[in-house]
């Protein structure tokens, strides 16, 4: 069964080291950036729509997703999940906005954004592990990751029927809002 999941940000802990991360910056940052960063983090957290889809599915079911699974990166699974987590589309556009009259602030707001949607993902994995305990979850993916092909977006997008959540899949299988993240992780009894 695929249930939609929705989490208030303020449940959510982005990290900074992973905004700056993205952003490339290595060690402590200047104080401005310091505070830019911070700045940042809690205006995604004020606009963020933080949805999730997610289904739980046995074994055989990976071959029709993509045959590389199964022998690979869900070998000694009994099930897995598949999810997609977002953080909505106005980080998106608080982005675009500030691309034109700063472009550091829109830098910043996007590897803030970037966090957000890794700590929900996070969160969600938390919730999903608490529903099904006593299993263990393997290590999460995404289509494009080693040899599990971006092309499989699109089995993905349709299965987990993204479009309830407000997620569309271009032509060029990227997903939007930008801030969304699809994957798989193994389950293990």
């Amino acid at each position: 069964m695929i249930r939609t999941y929705t989490f208030n940000a303020d449940e959510l802990t982005p990290s900074p080291a992973e905004a700056l991360s993205y952003l490339r910056i290595k060690g402590t940052p200047d104080d401005a950036t310091d505070a830019l960063l911070s700045a940042c983090l809690a205006e995604v957290g004020s606009i963020a729509d933080c949805r999730c889809r997610a289904g739980v599915f046995d074994l055989a079911f990976a071959d029709s997703i993509h045959p590389v699974l199964r022998d690979s990166w869900l070998r000694g699974c009994d099930r897995f999940v598949l999810f997609c987590a977002t953080v909505g589309i106005e980080i998106d556009r608080r982005i675009a906005r500030y691309a034109l009259t700063s472009p550091a602030r829109a830098a910043v707001l996007d590897a803030a954004g970037g966090a957000l949607v890794e700590a929900l993902c996070d969160k969600l994995t938390e919730r999903l592990s608490a529903e099904l305990a006593p299993a263990r979850f393997g290590a999460r993916f995404s289509p494009g990751y080693g040899n599990f092909p971006l092309a499989a977006q699109r089995q993905v997008f349709s299965l987990l029927e993204l479009s309830r959540i407000g997620v569309g899949l271009n032509d060029s299988l990227l997903l939007s809002p930008a801030k969304t993240v699809t994957a798989i992780m193994g389950i293990k009894t």
